[in-house]
């Protein structure tokens, strides 16, 4: 269900973000689908859900149809 959030799946959103962050930061480029999905444990489809649910919430932004490596935090 789209935009339905539990405290897990906060949780797991705000990993995201902080993997992210600290991915760009330590390689100066954002993180595949893949290496987010292997560094959290998670399933590739989740992080693409997760990934959807902060573009929703205004919190990532990420060129259309390019989600991995055009990744950009927006807050």
């Amino acid at each position: 269900m789209a935009g339905v959030t539990t405290d897990h799946g906060d949780q797991q959103r705000l990993s995201l973000m902080v993997f992210m962050r600290g991915f760009r930061k330590e390689n100066g480029y954002m993180p595949s689908i893949k290496q987010i999905a292997e560094a959290l444990g998670m399933q590739r489809t989740s992080v693409v859900w997760h990934l959807e649910m902060l573009r929703e919430e205004g919190r990532i932004d990420y060129a259309d149809g390019n989600m991995s490596r055009s990744l950009r935090v927006v807050r």
